[in-house]
């Protein structure tokens, strides 16, 4: 009896650990044939030409660089396991607020709440995306995404049961959110 989940919500955060060690091991765990990269925003990555065609490529947008992506990009070419965006493209920033959040500006009161907006939508994407590929296959899928989308109350963890979730976390196991001096490890529910 295979008792392997059919979704692993996989937390990324974003650089300030070594993410891709991780993820390499889950997808060889797993060999799936669906992965759901919020990074990868709204590309679909299904065949050679597309995986060289965006390697090719300096940037997949302007809020995205193929160098944050890279290995993850070649590992799935390699394995022959597509990999699909599951946002939108600059996550739906506009220019002003793609440049407030790149140089990390304060944004005033009109942004944060527009910011808040666009995350809500952004997190529905995401579900329904989900949804759209665990209809497409009997393998595990794995869901590549900032550990922010991964708290307890999110549109992630709520819409579906029976996940695996891996997580950054620190010594006493909670969700690590953000940078910190502190020792990160990997957590499993």
């Amino acid at each position: 009896m295979n008792l392997s989940p059919k979704l692993i919500l996989l937390g990324d955060t974003h650089g300030f650990i070594k993410d891709f060690e991780k993820q390499e091991e889950v997808i060889k765990k797993y060999n799936p044939e669906f992965i759901l990269s919020e990074m990868l925003e709204d590309n679909i990555l299904d065949s050679d030409a597309k995986f060289i065609e965006i390697l090719e490529k300096k940037d997949i947008s302007n809020m995205t660089s193929v160098s944050e992506i890279e290995n993850l990009i070649k590992l799935c070419m390699e394995k022959k396991i597509n990999l699909i965006g599951m946002d939108f493209k600059d996550f739906g920033f506009d220019k002003n607020l793609q440049e407030k959040i790149k140089n990390q500006s304060e944004l005033n009161e009109e942004e944060q709440k527009e910011i808040e907006t666009l995350l809500d939508k952004r997190e529905r994407k995401n579900v329904e995306t989900i949804k759209e590929y665990l209809g497409k296959t009997a393998k595990p899928i794995i869901v590549i995404t900032g550990s922010w989308h991964l708290r307890e109350d999110s549109p992630l963890r709520t819409s579906f049961k029976g996940y695996k979730m891996i997580y950054p976390s620190n010594s006493k196991g909670e969700l690590v959110l953000e940078p910190t001096d502190e020792k990160i490890s990997w957590g499993e529910k």
